[in-house]
């Protein structure tokens, strides 16, 4: 499986480049050719943040700016994680709790990476 980290930092106009960024990418996967990037088939795209409160603003700006990408998942990642001595529980995603149909994060468990 091949991957693509995009690391976001909250630099001065942090929003603005990473809502451009994101497009790309939206862009990237919506017409996504085999080979023709040198892929052979979809990566899988993770968001390296700065910490937890940052992915939440992270994940905010992707759904205000209706930047989610069909058919792939987006998986973040908190700097702090990637020093744990096991990174299988290092990535969350964000889905939609049933009960209070809110979003919530949940840490994923990645076998690949035990």
């Amino acid at each position: 499986m091949d991957f693509i980290f995009e690391v976001v930092r909250r630099e001065e106009d942090w929003k603005e480049r990473f809502i451009d960024r994101m497009k790309l990418y939206k862009e990237f996967y919506e017409d996504f050719v085999q080979f023709d990037s040198g892929y052979e088939r979809q990566p899988q795209i993770i968001l390296v943040a700065e910490d937890e409160k940052h992915m939440i603003e992270i994940f905010k700006e992707i759904v205000t700016n209706k930047l989610e990408i069909k058919n792939i998942k987006l998986y973040f990642t908190a700097d702090l994680s990637q020093n744990s001595t096991k990174l299988n529980k290092s990535l969350v995603e964000f889905g939609t709790d049933s009960a209070t149909g809110k979003y919530k994060m949940n840490n994923i468990d990645v076998k690949i990476l035990g």
